[in-house]
């Protein structure tokens, strides 16, 4: 096995040219802000490693992830264009944030003085964006209408200390991809909230900086909420943040990864048997059953057992019995020819047929967002651009040089 290549045993095809359609939706929509492009959870599962550098090369602006150790690696992945950090980094990390250039959020008084204190005796100065929360219930300085004059005495004083550079302000909204008359109201409460507290600190002689509160859903449903610079996040990876037209019909996706596996072994089973750990799937006549390389262990999850459906050949076969770790059966008894080595798809299309992220997330009770985080490391990443499949990345073989 080269470098390059992987085993084909279950992996996921990306494509970039659903990333860079995305993108340049993206980039119409939001107008004369800037393009924060959101990384984290490993680029919501599509590998940050290779996502940053191509959404750089389309023109992103800035990037946001949840920690230094993403930070960091997408730096060393190339990326030139500034970083923001939304999570907590320790303190005695400063000299780790200021070599690397990588901006902090700073959500409280208390965290603005250990960083101060630490970029102090480093003799470097932080950059960090204040992180105001205006009705998330996270980090952040509490921003409501009976804490205004204390969140903005604190931003004041936090801006004041020695050692910190103040470039941006943010918030975060929590029901911004709800339709309903309630949410919507809360949503702009929110908005609401923040930009009062960046007009204060206006008027008191403190420049907000960059001024940011819009997600993927607030992008697209709030166009007045968009501000400075807008951060999207599951929409560059083709799925929307809510199944309702109230998000759906804004902008116009293109799915970019499409999960795949093979059959490894196929078999007939007797009327009456039973298949895979607990005994959950009896058939009910004489059936054949393939064996699949995919398990939870991949990242499909167990609670699909007995009710996911995969492609095979370019028709849809039931999951039969639980999901294993690494193996999950297939009823195939309708589908002519199939044959171990078969390509399987996991979700994704394969000719008329298609699964979405989204149908999977239904299945097992949870998200898209869930359905694309949880691959996991052995599964490979193979990326297409034009037609070619120009990198491999697999983890379990990827080495520091």
């Amino acid at each position: 096995m080269t470098e390059n290549e992987v085993l084909r045993r279950t992996w996921a095809d990306i494509s970039l040219d659903a990333v860079e359609y995305n993108f340049r939706q993206i980039r119409a929509a939001a107008g004369p802000a800037k393009v924060m492009a959101v990384v984290k959870a490993d680029a919501y599962g599509h590998g940050d490693r290779m996502m940053a550098p191509f959404l750089e090369s389309v023109g992103a602006d800035w990037f946001g992830v949840s920690n230094l150790e993403e930070a960091l690696g997408i730096r060393e992945s190339g990326v030139t264009k500034p970083i923001l950090i939304f999570g907590s980094t320790p303190p005695e990390y400063a000299y780790e944030l200021a070599k690397w250039d990588i901006t902090q959020a700073c959500y409280s008084l208390d965290y603005a003085k250990e960083l101060s204190a630490a970029a102090v005796k480093l003799g470097a100065v932080l950059n960090v964006h204040l992180k105001f929360d205006t009705g998330m219930g996270r980090i952040g300085f509490v921003v409501t209408d009976d804490c205004f004059d204390t969140a903005l005495a604190e931003a004041k004083e936090a801006v004041s200390l020695p050692g910190i550079r103040v470039t941006g302000t943010f918030t975060h909204f929590s029901v911004a991809d709800e339709a309903s008359e309630e949410s919507v109201a809360y949503t702009k409460m929110q908005f609401d909230r923040f930009t009062r507290i960046c007009a204060a600190m206006k008027a008191a002689g403190i420049d907000p900086g960059i001024r940011h509160c819009c997600n993927s859903a607030g992008l697209m449903c709030y166009p007045e909420m968009r501000l400075d610079m807008v951060r999207p996040g599951i929409i560059l990876y083709g799925l929307y943040p809510a199944d309702n037209e109230f998000v759906t019909s804004k902008i116009k996706l293109s799915p970019v990864m499409e999960m795949r596996t093979v059959v490894t072994m196929v078999k007939p089973l007797a009327a009456g048997s039973t298949v895979s750990y607990g005994r959950r799937y009896t058939a009910p006549e004489d059936e054949i059953i393939a064996s699949t390389a995919v398990g939870y262990a991949d990242g499909y999850h167990r609670l699909l057992t007995n009710r996911g459906r995969m492609i095979v050949r370019g028709q849809y076969a039931k999951v039969a019995g639980s999901v294993c770790m690494d193996q999950t059966m297939l009823e195939v008894t309708d589908i002519p020819g199939v044959k171990e080595g078969d390509r399987v798809t996991v979700f994704g299309r394969d000719g008329d047929a298609f699964i979405s992220a989204d149908e999977v997330a239904a299945l097992a009770g949870t998200i898209n967002y869930e359905v694309v985080c949880a691959m996991s490391r052995r599964v490979p990443r193979c990326y297409y651009y034009q037609g070619e499949n120009i990198h491999n990345f697999d983890y379990l073989r990827w080495k520091e040089k």
